[in-house]
Formats: C-alpha cells, sequence, structure tokens
C-alpha cells in the first residue's frame, strides 16, 4: 500500500477528543420537603441549558442522594431507567435529549409528587440532598449549562371522593443551589 493512502486511513480511524462525544459530571445541591406543619413544599429543580447549536445532550443519569447519603432516586440511559417525565407540559416532555438550543427541566415533584420522600428516614431526609447529572455530548462541553433551583410554594389538600390529594399554591419564595463539575 502506498503512503499517501496509508495516511489517508490513518487520518479517517483518528478521531478528534474535542468532537468526540464526552461524559460530564455535574453535582448540585438539591431539595424536596415539607415544612410548616406541612403547609408549605420545598422542591428542587435540575435545569439543563443547551447553548450547542448543532449538538443535542443526552442526560445520561440523574442520581439523587438523601441527607444520609442513601441513593433515594437513579434515572437515565445510564442504567436503563427512563427519567421522571416532566409534566408540566402537555403531552408530558421526555428531559432525556436536549436539542440544540433548548433548555429542559425536571422537578422533584415530577419524581416525588407533592408528598415528601418515601422510606424510613420521613421528610427530614429531603431537607439537604445532593444530586449528580451525568449528560454526554459531541463537539464542546463548555456549551452546557447545568443549574439548580430551590422553589418554596404553598401546600394544601383538595378533598375528592377517593381521598385528599395534596397540590401547590402560591409561590413563596425562590433561590438558586450550587453546581459544581466532578472530577
Amino acid at each position: 500500500m502506498n503512503r499517501p493512502i496509508l495516511l489517508l486511513l490513518a487520518s479517517l480511524l483518528s478521531v478528534s477528543t474535542a468532537d468526540a462525544a464526552q461524559t460530564t459530571k455535574v453535582g448540585c445541591g438539591a431539595i424536596h420537603a415539607l415544612r410548616n406543619s406541612d403547609s408549605e413544599i420545598l422542591t428542587g429543580t435540575i435545569s439543563v441549558r443547551n447553548i450547542d447549536l448543532a449538538n443535542a445532550v443526552t442526560i445520561e443519569r440523574l442520581t439523587y442522594r438523601n441527607f444520609f447519603g442513601d441513593v433515594v432516586h437513579d434515572s437515565g440511559p445510564a442504567i436503563g431507567v427512563p427519567h421522571p417525565l416532566n409534566a408540566d407540559f402537555t403531552p408530558p416532555q421526555d428531559i432525556t435529549v436536549v436539542p440544540p438550543g433548548a433548555t429542559y427541566y425536571l422537578s422533584t415533584n415530577h419524581i416525588w409528587g407533592n408528598n415528601p420522600i418515601p422510606g424510613p428516614a420521613g421528610n427530614a431526609q429531603g431537607g439537604a440532598m445532593s444530586v449528580v447529572v451525568e449528560f454526554s455530548k459531541d463537539g464542546s462541553r463548555d456549551l452546557v449549562v447545568v443549574g439548580s433551583g430551590l422553589r418554596d410554594r404553598q401546600r394544601f389538600f383538595i378533598f375528592t371522593p377517593t381521598g385528599p390529594i395534596p397540590v401547590q399554591g402560591t409561590e413563596l419564595s425562590r433561590d438558586r443551589l450550587i453546581c459544581v463539575d466532578v472530577k
């Protein structure tokens, strides 16, 4: 085989690491708890902003850990468990693949509803949590911004023939939580 053909084959086989799909982990603060005699609910939201106008972002995995470090939610294609749908839209939105230029989010109430996180640790386990967001994309990872927010809303019940249903009312406050790259 002559030299030009070998060079051409070698260049086709090599892929620049800047353009290859990369998996990145970002750790954020999270919350999902009731307070004030259960008349308020604190919920957390993870947002993934894809500033890249050419490449989609795949949210490979979301792992929530409670106050004690126990995994209370784990989902994503990396483990074969679908993410919960964002029910703020009709029809509910799958957040797995964030298209170029889009911003997708998922709130803890899409996971646990308007109730405390189930389990023996009770309501307090959701008062200070962490979530690790794993995502992959082609192109620059710097074109993805992961954010986390906290929202405090009124919580009350609507009474139906089948029993009371907790719902959210007026927003009382909102704040940002910190996200950092996980090495």
